[in-house]
């Protein structure tokens, strides 16, 4: 094998977890534009006719063609003039940018610029919890942390009331316990409850009742009609769906049908906690009733009503204005949640997601391995400009990004990526299998609830160029003289041909994990110390190197095998690796002529 690797591998296998968009990376391998900007114009509504976002906008002086087939993600806010949009597409001659896809940032208030880059500057957004004059100065309460505006803190727009309830952008630097903001902008309420691309809520929480045959269809669950496609995710770790299974279904309604985007198995002990055909959600206290707690509150844009019955669990923090909570209750056809439980989980407003650390290869959330890459989902739990890994002075990835770190059991793990709605991180290699992980986040002086997460020896799972842990695997076909290309349909593997696959989560090695250590281009390359196999189409697949990726951080793993040579062709074959007595999700897959 040759171990020297270039850095467009390293792109190819983890840009996912580094990036947050990985497919950024590939987009310009291929020439392709990606840009973020200021929404400035839309296309105009002509009379008597609905509203449209096709047509041409201008994003920061730039003209953007915007067609039926452009993919518009607005689960950070609906796209008006004035937010703040990723755009991804290739530019024409003229230009003007051909869009294929384009992504919210924050619905309102522009682009927040980025802060200094040293890591004694402080940058967050959250919502004004409190707000009291001293002198000259005024002092808020955001996200937990007490925020100075002095006659020199530029706030923007010029002349914006920082009322309470206001969702805003902080820069500044820490001085002691006190953040003094040197700039502040205010924002729309959706940049400040935003969860993680896929959103969070509500989700179903029920015994399974009917299942149609093959699964795809209708199902019953806790007496709603859920429907499940092909491009329904469907988690089954915890045991296979069946007639009287706990699952948690994420999804859409649509004619009293959720219409589901993932579908998870879990313990039964999960619906013994709910009510049956609960629903429940995580966010961000917007507004309350204007005495006590009866009445209709506002949680990340949600309206959320609470009655005599409903239960207040205060027990984590007061139920304030920017508090994280947890509802849970009974979701209206008109889409008002009727409160059971209102439970905070946060004063701070900084809040790790319920099953929100999961693997950063296969997002499963079933368990943690040491040195393993995950991902870590929450609200308001990083800087609100993502922020790439840094290698620290001592030649190791740093554990901290924009003064924010992620803990596991009070042990900082090195930093991949940081953004307000997910960091990705490399677990501690301290971390002790056979018990559970306690996980919390620090951001500029605030703190986020913590999370439990099991621990085992080794909980493998192969990066996929999709970034979501299903499809075509992160693999490299190894050609003549060791050239190497990415393993697709149009550039399959033959029978007998060597792959270099990219995993996480082997577990310990020899010699000894060391968090954030790069590993060596020339070695020593630690090996995982369980033995390690892999299967493609069900068969061994004789694998001739298995190490820490050379020139990577510990905790990526390559792994070189042969295909047999009686495997499945087609497009889709499935791989799996078996660490100890671990094997990967089902699910992914290479192409094999």
């Amino acid at each position: 094998m040759n171990a020297a690797r270039s850095a467009w591998n390293w792109q190819i296998a983890v840009a996912p977890l580094v990036l947050a968009c990985w497919a950024t990376t590939m987009w310009a391998a291929e020439d392709k534009l990606v840009f973020q900007g200021a929404v400035e114009v839309l296309p105009q509504v002509q009379q008597n006719q609905p509203a449209s976002l096709i047509g041409t906008w201008t994003v920061s002086g730039r003209s953007v063609i915007v067609t039926a087939n452009t993919e518009i993600d607005q689960d950070r806010g609906p796209v008006a003039v004035g937010s703040c949009v990723m755009v991804m597409g290739t530019e024409n001659p003229d230009k003007s940018v051909a869009a294929s896809e384009i992504r919210t940032k924050s619905s309102q208030g522009g682009c927040v610029s980025a802060p200094p880059q040293d890591e004694d500057g402080v940058e967050f957004r959250g919502l004004i919890q409190n707000s009291v004059q001293q002198a000259s100065n005024t002092n808020l309460t955001v996200g937990g942390r007490t925020v100075q505006v002095s006659p020199t803190t530029v706030v923007l727009p010029h002349g914006a009331q920082l009322a309470v309830g206001t969702c805003i952008a902080v820069q500044g630097s820490l001085n002691g316990d006190v953040v003094a903001a040197s700039r502040i902008q205010q924002l729309g309420a959706g940049a400040c409850h935003a969860g993680p691309g896929s959103g969070d809520g509500p989700r179903l929480v029920g015994l399974v009742e009917t299942i149609p045959n093959g699964q795809l269809g209708d199902w019953k669950v806790a007496g709603q009609t859920v429907r499940v496609t092909a491009d329904t995710r469907l988690e089954t770790e915890r045991g296979a769906a069946q007639v009287g299974s706990c699952v948690e279904v994420r999804g859409q309604w649509q004619a009293g049908v959720i219409l589901a985007s993932w579908l998870e198995v879990e313990d039964l002990s999960e619906c013994q906690k709910h009510s049956p055909g609960s629903f429940e959600m995580t966010g961000i206290v917007e507004t309350k009733p204007a005495s006590g707690n009866v009445g209709d509150w506002v949680i990340s844009g949600r309206t959320v009503r609470a009655g005599a019955s409903t239960v207040f669990d205060a027990a984590a923090g007061t139920l304030i204005v920017g508090a994280c909570v947890e509802v849970e209750g009974t979701l209206q056809a008109d889409g008002v949640l009727v409160a059971t439980l209102i439970k905070v989980e946060s004063q701070s407003g900084m809040c790790i997601l319920k099953h929100g650390v999961r693997g950063g290869a296969s997002f499963s959330d079933f368990a943690i391995s040491p040195g393993q890459i995950v991902s870590v989902f929450g609200i308001n739990i990083g800087p609100a400009t993502e922020k790439p890994l840094m290698v620290a002075p001592n030649d190791r990835v740093a554990d901290k990004l924009s003064n924010t770190r992620v803990l596991f059991n009070g042990v900082p793990s090195p930093m991949l990526y940081a953004s307000q709605g997910q960091i990705n991180a490399v677990v501690p290699c301290g971390v002790v299998p056979g018990t559970d992980a306690m996980v919390q986040v620090e951001s500029n002086g605030a703190w986020s609830n913590t999370r439990s997460v099991a621990v085992v020896a080794a909980w493998p799972a192969i990066f996929t160029l999709s970034n979501s842990g299903k499809g075509r695997g992160a693999i490299l076909n190894v050609g003549d003289a060791g050239a190497r290309t990415v393993n697709t349909p149009s550039n399959p593997i033959a029978r007998g041909g060597m792959v270099e696959i990219y995993a996480t989560g082997l577990g310990q090695t020899t010699p000894a994990c060391v968090d954030g250590a790069i590993t060596p281009q020339n070695g020593p390359y630690p090996t995982p110390t369980a033995a390690v196999t892999v299967a493609i189409d069900g068969e061994n697949a004789p694998v001739t190197f298995v190490g820490s990726a050379p020139g990577f951080v510990y905790g990526l793993f390559q792994l070189n095998a042969q295909v047999p040579a009686d495997a499945a062709t087609g497009p889709n074959v499935e791989i799996k690796v078996k660490a100890g007595t671990a094997t990967s999700p089902d699910g992914v897959t290479l192409a094999i002529r």
